[in-house]
Protein backbone atom coordinates (compact mmCIF):
# COMPACT_ATOMS: atom_id res chain seq x y z
CA UNK A 1 0.00 0.00 0.00
CA UNK A 2 2.77 2.17 0.91
CA UNK A 3 4.18 1.52 -2.86
CA UNK A 4 0.83 2.64 -4.03
CA UNK A 5 0.66 6.18 -1.86
CA UNK A 6 4.50 6.86 -2.94
CA UNK A 7 3.99 6.24 -6.58
CA UNK A 8 0.55 8.71 -6.25
CA UNK A 9 2.94 11.05 -4.94
CA UNK A 10 5.50 10.90 -7.52
CA UNK A 11 3.22 11.62 -9.98
CA UNK A 12 1.32 13.90 -8.64
CA UNK A 13 4.68 16.17 -8.25
CA UNK A 14 5.55 15.19 -11.77
CA UNK A 15 1.74 16.66 -12.91
CA UNK A 16 2.56 20.12 -10.77
CA UNK A 17 6.07 20.30 -12.10
CA UNK A 18 5.00 19.98 -16.16
CA UNK A 19 1.83 22.73 -14.92
CA UNK A 20 4.36 25.01 -13.98
CA UNK A 21 6.88 27.84 -15.53
CA UNK A 22 9.93 26.63 -14.40
CA UNK A 23 10.63 23.19 -16.10
CA UNK A 24 13.50 21.38 -14.64
CA UNK A 25 14.40 18.00 -16.68
CA UNK A 26 16.92 16.84 -13.78
CA UNK A 27 14.13 17.13 -11.40
CA UNK A 28 11.48 15.10 -13.86
CA UNK A 29 13.92 12.32 -14.33
CA UNK A 30 15.02 12.07 -11.15
CA UNK A 31 11.11 11.79 -10.44
CA UNK A 32 10.35 9.50 -12.76
CA UNK A 33 13.70 7.31 -11.38
CA UNK A 34 12.43 7.37 -8.23
CA UNK A 35 8.96 6.34 -8.47
CA UNK A 36 8.24 2.49 -7.08
CA UNK A 37 9.19 -0.60 -8.69
CA UNK A 38 6.00 -1.90 -10.78
CA UNK A 39 4.13 -5.23 -9.80
CA UNK A 40 1.88 -7.23 -12.03
CA UNK A 41 -0.87 -6.07 -10.05
CA UNK A 42 -0.48 -1.94 -10.59
CA UNK A 43 1.81 0.62 -12.70
CA UNK A 44 5.00 1.88 -11.04
CA UNK A 45 3.93 5.59 -11.60
CA UNK A 46 -0.33 5.06 -10.49
CA UNK A 47 -2.05 7.91 -10.36
CA UNK A 48 -6.33 7.91 -8.80
CA UNK A 49 -7.35 10.21 -11.83
CA UNK A 50 -4.74 8.86 -14.09
CA UNK A 51 -3.50 5.52 -13.61
CA UNK A 52 -1.49 4.51 -16.72
CA UNK A 53 -0.47 8.01 -17.36
CA UNK A 54 -1.67 8.63 -21.11
CA UNK A 55 -2.97 12.02 -19.69
CA UNK A 56 0.27 12.53 -18.18
CA UNK A 57 2.43 11.51 -21.36
CA UNK A 58 0.62 13.96 -23.23
CA UNK A 59 1.34 16.69 -21.10
CA UNK A 60 5.39 15.80 -21.11
CA UNK A 61 5.22 15.33 -24.65
CA UNK A 62 3.88 19.09 -25.37
CA UNK A 63 6.66 20.25 -23.65
CA UNK A 64 9.58 18.92 -26.25
CA UNK A 65 11.55 16.60 -23.91
CA UNK A 66 14.44 14.35 -25.06
CA UNK A 67 14.52 10.84 -25.60
CA UNK A 68 15.55 9.60 -22.15
CA UNK A 69 13.17 11.33 -20.72
CA UNK A 70 10.56 9.69 -22.53
CA UNK A 71 12.31 6.35 -22.37
CA UNK A 72 12.54 6.86 -18.13
CA UNK A 73 8.63 7.69 -18.19
CA UNK A 74 7.69 4.60 -20.41
CA UNK A 75 9.84 2.51 -18.00
CA UNK A 76 7.67 4.33 -15.08
CA UNK A 77 4.24 4.33 -16.95
CA UNK A 78 4.56 0.99 -19.25
CA UNK A 79 0.71 1.21 -20.24
CA UNK A 80 0.51 4.99 -20.78
CA UNK A 81 0.76 4.33 -24.50
CA UNK A 82 -2.35 1.92 -24.80
CA UNK A 83 -4.78 3.56 -26.80
CA UNK A 84 -3.23 6.45 -26.53
CA UNK A 85 -3.58 8.45 -30.24
CA UNK A 86 -3.44 11.50 -28.70
CA UNK A 87 0.34 10.57 -27.33
CA UNK A 88 1.42 9.96 -30.83
CA UNK A 89 -0.34 13.11 -32.14
CA UNK A 90 2.00 15.27 -29.87
CA UNK A 91 5.30 12.88 -30.29
CA UNK A 92 4.83 13.98 -34.01
CA UNK A 93 5.23 18.02 -33.01
CA UNK A 94 8.34 17.13 -30.91
CA UNK A 95 11.60 18.27 -32.49
CA UNK A 96 13.56 15.36 -31.80
CA UNK A 97 11.66 12.63 -34.09
CA UNK A 98 13.75 10.23 -32.36
CA UNK A 99 11.24 10.32 -29.88
CA UNK A 100 8.37 8.49 -32.15
CA UNK A 101 10.78 6.26 -33.36
CA UNK A 102 11.05 5.36 -29.68
CA UNK A 103 7.57 5.17 -29.23
CA UNK A 104 7.17 3.01 -32.25
CA UNK A 105 9.79 0.41 -31.46
CA UNK A 106 7.84 0.35 -27.59
CA UNK A 107 4.67 0.01 -29.31
CA UNK A 108 5.79 -2.78 -31.00
CA UNK A 109 8.00 -5.06 -28.89
CA UNK A 110 4.99 -4.34 -25.84
CA UNK A 111 2.56 -5.61 -28.51
CA UNK A 112 0.03 -2.69 -27.16
CA UNK A 113 -3.13 -2.35 -29.41
CA UNK A 114 -3.18 0.92 -31.02
CA UNK A 115 -0.68 2.36 -33.37
CA UNK A 116 -1.05 5.68 -35.01
CA UNK A 117 -0.64 4.10 -38.70
CA UNK A 118 -4.46 5.10 -39.41
CA UNK A 119 -3.90 8.65 -38.47
CA UNK A 120 -0.67 9.79 -40.59
CA UNK A 121 -2.86 11.05 -43.43
CA UNK A 122 -4.14 13.78 -41.26
CA UNK A 123 -3.22 17.05 -41.78
CA UNK A 124 -1.86 18.31 -38.08
CA UNK A 125 0.49 15.24 -38.74
CA UNK A 126 4.01 15.96 -40.41
CA UNK A 127 5.40 14.84 -43.43
CA UNK A 128 9.17 13.57 -41.03
CA UNK A 129 6.96 12.62 -38.61
CA UNK A 130 5.05 10.33 -40.81
CA UNK A 131 8.35 9.31 -42.62
CA UNK A 132 10.00 8.62 -39.59
CA UNK A 133 7.17 6.31 -38.32
CA UNK A 134 6.56 4.37 -41.59
CA UNK A 135 10.70 4.04 -41.96
CA UNK A 136 10.96 2.65 -37.64
CA UNK A 137 8.26 -0.24 -38.89
CA UNK A 138 6.94 0.00 -42.83
CA UNK A 139 4.79 -3.01 -42.05
CA UNK A 140 3.10 -1.50 -40.47
CA UNK A 141 0.95 0.35 -43.31
CA UNK A 142 -0.07 -3.18 -44.42
CA UNK A 143 -1.26 -4.74 -40.80
CA UNK A 144 -5.07 -3.98 -40.02
CA UNK A 145 -5.83 -0.89 -38.54
CA UNK A 146 -7.25 -1.18 -34.91
CA UNK A 147 -11.04 -1.76 -35.18
CA UNK A 148 -10.88 -1.86 -39.08
CA UNK A 149 -10.86 -4.32 -41.80
CA UNK A 150 -8.04 -2.11 -43.80
CA UNK A 151 -4.94 -1.79 -43.44
CA UNK A 152 -3.50 1.95 -43.88
CA UNK A 153 -2.63 2.15 -47.32
CA UNK A 154 -6.20 0.23 -48.06
CA UNK A 155 -7.66 2.71 -45.98
CA UNK A 156 -6.32 5.40 -48.11
CA UNK A 157 -7.25 3.61 -51.57
CA UNK A 158 -10.77 1.83 -50.69
CA UNK A 159 -11.77 2.60 -47.23
CA UNK A 160 -15.21 4.19 -47.55
CA UNK A 161 -14.86 6.67 -45.01
CA UNK A 162 -11.62 8.64 -46.49
CA UNK A 163 -14.01 8.69 -50.51
CA UNK A 164 -15.44 11.97 -49.68
CA UNK A 165 -11.89 14.01 -49.35
CA UNK A 166 -11.06 15.91 -52.56
CA UNK A 167 -9.14 18.57 -50.91
CA UNK A 168 -6.62 16.93 -48.87
CA UNK A 169 -4.65 19.11 -46.63
CA UNK A 170 -0.71 19.99 -46.67
CA UNK A 171 1.57 16.82 -47.47
CA UNK A 172 -1.39 14.19 -47.90
CA UNK A 173 0.11 13.29 -51.51
CA UNK A 174 3.47 13.07 -49.81
CA UNK A 175 2.49 10.64 -47.31
CA UNK A 176 0.75 8.50 -50.28
CA UNK A 177 3.52 8.15 -52.42
CA UNK A 178 5.43 6.89 -48.86
CA UNK A 179 3.12 4.15 -48.11
CA UNK A 180 3.33 3.12 -51.47
CA UNK A 181 6.90 2.52 -51.48
CA UNK A 182 6.74 1.40 -47.61
CA UNK A 183 4.47 -1.27 -48.98
CA UNK A 184 6.56 -2.01 -51.69
CA UNK A 185 9.94 -2.39 -50.11
CA UNK A 186 7.82 -5.15 -47.25
CA UNK A 187 6.52 -6.94 -49.92
CA UNK A 188 9.54 -7.34 -52.92
CA UNK A 189 11.65 -10.13 -53.02
CA UNK A 190 14.54 -8.03 -54.55
CA UNK A 191 17.04 -6.34 -52.94
CA UNK A 192 16.55 -3.52 -55.40
CA UNK A 193 16.91 0.21 -53.99
CA UNK A 194 14.35 1.90 -57.16
CA UNK A 195 10.88 1.84 -56.12
CA UNK A 196 8.20 2.27 -58.43
CA UNK A 197 5.02 3.84 -56.02
CA UNK A 198 2.56 3.49 -59.62
CA UNK A 199 3.03 0.18 -60.09
CA UNK A 200 2.35 -0.54 -56.50
CA UNK A 201 -1.00 1.58 -56.47
CA UNK A 202 -2.61 -0.21 -59.33
CA UNK A 203 -1.78 -3.78 -58.08
CA UNK A 204 -3.00 -2.90 -54.48
CA UNK A 205 -6.30 -1.86 -56.41
CA UNK A 206 -6.33 -4.86 -58.63
CA UNK A 207 -5.62 -7.47 -55.87
CA UNK A 208 -9.19 -6.58 -54.48
CA UNK A 209 -12.80 -6.53 -56.00
CA UNK A 210 -13.82 -3.37 -54.56
CA UNK A 211 -12.91 -0.90 -57.83
CA UNK A 212 -15.66 -3.15 -59.66
CA UNK A 213 -17.80 -3.71 -56.77
CA UNK A 214 -17.92 0.27 -55.83
CA UNK A 215 -18.76 2.77 -57.73
CA UNK A 216 -18.10 5.24 -55.18
CA UNK A 217 -14.51 3.02 -54.68
CA UNK A 218 -13.61 3.15 -58.52
CA UNK A 219 -14.34 6.72 -58.79
CA UNK A 220 -12.15 8.03 -56.01
CA UNK A 221 -9.14 5.58 -56.80
CA UNK A 222 -9.23 7.69 -60.62
CA UNK A 223 -9.34 10.61 -59.17
CA UNK A 224 -6.01 9.88 -56.70
CA UNK A 225 -4.39 7.97 -60.00
CA UNK A 226 -5.34 11.21 -61.72
CA UNK A 227 -4.17 13.64 -59.05
CA UNK A 228 -0.57 11.88 -58.74
CA UNK A 229 -0.38 12.10 -62.41
CA UNK A 230 -0.32 15.60 -62.04
CA UNK A 231 2.33 16.22 -58.97
CA UNK A 232 4.17 13.19 -59.62
CA UNK A 233 4.72 12.64 -63.54
CA UNK A 234 7.53 10.82 -63.96
CA UNK A 235 6.64 8.20 -61.57
CA UNK A 236 4.46 7.13 -64.58
CA UNK A 237 7.22 6.81 -66.52
CA UNK A 238 9.15 3.84 -65.43
CA UNK A 239 9.47 0.09 -65.98
CA UNK A 240 9.51 -2.05 -62.98
CA UNK A 241 11.66 -5.12 -62.40
CA UNK A 242 9.47 -7.77 -64.33
CA UNK A 243 9.51 -5.20 -67.51
CA UNK A 244 6.33 -3.66 -66.64
CA UNK A 245 4.90 0.02 -67.19
CA UNK A 246 1.90 0.97 -65.12
CA UNK A 247 -0.47 0.45 -67.99
CA UNK A 248 0.67 -3.22 -68.17
CA UNK A 249 0.06 -4.27 -64.61
CA UNK A 250 -3.46 -2.66 -65.18
CA UNK A 251 -3.93 -4.98 -67.94
CA UNK A 252 -2.53 -7.59 -66.84
CA UNK A 253 -5.27 -8.17 -64.21
CA UNK A 254 -8.89 -9.07 -65.12
CA UNK A 255 -11.57 -6.72 -65.74
CA UNK A 256 -14.40 -8.00 -63.50
CA UNK A 257 -17.69 -7.02 -64.15
CA UNK A 258 -19.86 -4.75 -61.72
CA UNK A 259 -20.58 -0.82 -60.97
CA UNK A 260 -17.32 0.40 -60.96
CA UNK A 261 -16.27 -1.00 -64.42
CA UNK A 262 -17.22 1.82 -65.30
CA UNK A 263 -14.59 3.55 -64.88
CA UNK A 264 -12.24 1.47 -66.26
CA UNK A 265 -11.47 3.88 -69.54
CA UNK A 266 -10.32 6.56 -67.12
CA UNK A 267 -8.08 4.46 -65.75
CA UNK A 268 -6.18 3.75 -68.86
CA UNK A 269 -6.52 6.55 -70.26
CA UNK A 270 -4.53 8.68 -67.28
CA UNK A 271 -1.82 5.79 -67.61
CA UNK A 272 -1.46 6.64 -71.89
CA UNK A 273 -1.74 10.09 -71.44
CA UNK A 274 1.03 10.26 -68.44
CA UNK A 275 3.13 7.81 -70.38
CA UNK A 276 1.76 7.42 -74.15
CA UNK A 277 5.01 5.32 -75.33
CA UNK A 278 3.98 2.75 -72.88
CA UNK A 279 1.37 1.89 -75.46
CA UNK A 280 3.87 0.47 -78.11
CA UNK A 281 5.75 -1.26 -74.82
CA UNK A 282 6.13 -4.65 -74.49
CA UNK A 283 6.15 -7.23 -72.17
CA UNK A 284 9.00 -9.91 -71.69
CA UNK A 285 6.06 -12.20 -73.08
CA UNK A 286 6.26 -9.72 -76.26
CA UNK A 287 2.85 -8.88 -75.38
CA UNK A 288 1.30 -5.19 -76.19
CA UNK A 289 -1.06 -3.16 -73.65
CA UNK A 290 -3.93 -4.07 -76.33
CA UNK A 291 -3.24 -7.95 -76.26
CA UNK A 292 -3.70 -7.63 -72.13
CA UNK A 293 -6.50 -5.78 -72.68
CA UNK A 294 -8.73 -7.53 -75.20
CA UNK A 295 -7.65 -10.71 -73.72
CA UNK A 296 -8.44 -9.77 -69.69
CA UNK A 297 -11.59 -7.94 -70.87
CA UNK A 298 -11.09 -4.41 -70.54
CA UNK A 299 -14.11 -2.92 -71.75
CA UNK A 300 -13.35 -0.59 -75.15
CA UNK A 301 -9.61 -0.12 -73.62
CA UNK A 302 -8.84 -0.72 -77.69
CA UNK A 303 -9.85 2.47 -78.73
CA UNK A 304 -7.87 4.44 -76.03
CA UNK A 305 -4.34 2.13 -76.74
CA UNK A 306 -5.01 2.35 -80.85
CA UNK A 307 -4.73 5.99 -80.80
CA UNK A 308 -1.28 6.02 -78.64
CA UNK A 309 -0.30 2.64 -80.46
CA UNK A 310 -2.20 2.61 -84.12
CA UNK A 311 0.39 -0.34 -84.92
CA UNK A 312 -0.66 -2.49 -82.57
CA UNK A 313 -3.52 -3.51 -84.66
CA UNK A 314 -1.43 -5.35 -86.38
CA UNK A 315 0.36 -7.54 -84.34
CA UNK A 316 -0.51 -10.72 -83.21
CA UNK A 317 -0.49 -11.91 -79.47
CA UNK A 318 2.60 -13.61 -79.14
CA UNK A 319 1.08 -16.14 -76.43
CA UNK A 320 -2.04 -17.01 -78.22
CA UNK A 321 -1.21 -16.32 -82.08
CA UNK A 322 -4.62 -14.59 -81.86
CA UNK A 323 -5.60 -11.01 -83.86
CA UNK A 324 -6.91 -8.03 -81.30
CA UNK A 325 -10.66 -9.16 -83.30
CA UNK A 326 -10.18 -12.66 -82.12
CA UNK A 327 -8.57 -12.09 -78.35
CA UNK A 328 -11.90 -9.80 -78.24
CA UNK A 329 -13.89 -12.33 -79.62
CA UNK A 330 -12.48 -15.15 -77.38
CA UNK A 331 -12.36 -12.78 -73.96
CA UNK A 332 -15.50 -13.42 -71.59
CA UNK A 333 -16.44 -10.92 -68.37
CA UNK A 334 -15.37 -12.14 -65.47
CA UNK A 335 -18.39 -11.93 -63.06
CA UNK A 336 -17.42 -11.34 -58.88
CA UNK A 337 -17.58 -14.08 -57.12
CA UNK A 338 -19.73 -12.38 -55.15
CA UNK A 339 -22.31 -11.22 -57.54
CA UNK A 340 -25.92 -12.81 -56.79
CA UNK A 341 -27.22 -11.46 -60.29
CA UNK A 342 -27.55 -14.32 -62.79
CA UNK A 343 -25.63 -13.51 -65.90
CA UNK A 344 -25.29 -15.36 -69.27
CA UNK A 345 -22.17 -15.38 -70.11
CA UNK A 346 -21.09 -14.73 -73.76
CA UNK A 347 -17.82 -14.46 -75.71
CA UNK A 348 -16.87 -11.37 -76.67
CA UNK A 349 -18.26 -8.09 -76.87
CA UNK A 350 -19.41 -7.57 -80.57
CA UNK A 351 -19.10 -4.06 -81.00
CA UNK A 352 -15.66 -4.61 -79.99
CA UNK A 353 -14.89 -7.45 -82.67
CA UNK A 354 -17.09 -5.22 -85.11
CA UNK A 355 -14.76 -1.94 -84.35
CA UNK A 356 -11.56 -4.10 -84.72
CA UNK A 357 -12.23 -5.25 -88.04
CA UNK A 358 -13.73 -2.01 -89.31
CA UNK A 359 -10.18 -0.80 -88.70
CA UNK A 360 -7.90 -3.38 -90.39
CA UNK A 361 -10.92 -6.21 -92.51
CA UNK A 362 -7.84 -7.64 -93.75
CA UNK A 363 -7.26 -9.58 -90.05
CA UNK A 364 -9.99 -11.78 -91.10
CA UNK A 365 -7.37 -12.62 -93.81
CA UNK A 366 -4.91 -13.53 -91.75
CA UNK A 367 -3.68 -17.55 -91.55
CA UNK A 368 -5.57 -18.28 -94.61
Amino acid sequence: MQSTDTGDIGGQLLQAHLASNNLNWNFVKSTLANLPVASEESTRGSLKNDPMGRSLLIDLLSKDPSIDVIEAFLRAFPDALVMNVSAYFMASQCRDLSIIRSMIRYQKQQALDTCPYPWIGMSHVPIKAAEAIIKEYPQGVLEPCFGSKYCLLDRTLLAPDDLQRRQPAGSWFEKVILMLKSAELVTRNDKSTTFHPIHTLIRRIMTTSEFFKKRSVAQHCVWLLYQLRLKYPSLFRTIDGNGDAPIHVLLKSPCLVGPGSAYAQDFIAILVDAYGKSASLVTREGRLPLHLGLANGWPSCHEILLRAAPHSLHRRDPVTFLCPFQLAACAKPIRRKSSKRARTETSGDLDVIYSLLREDPLQACWGI
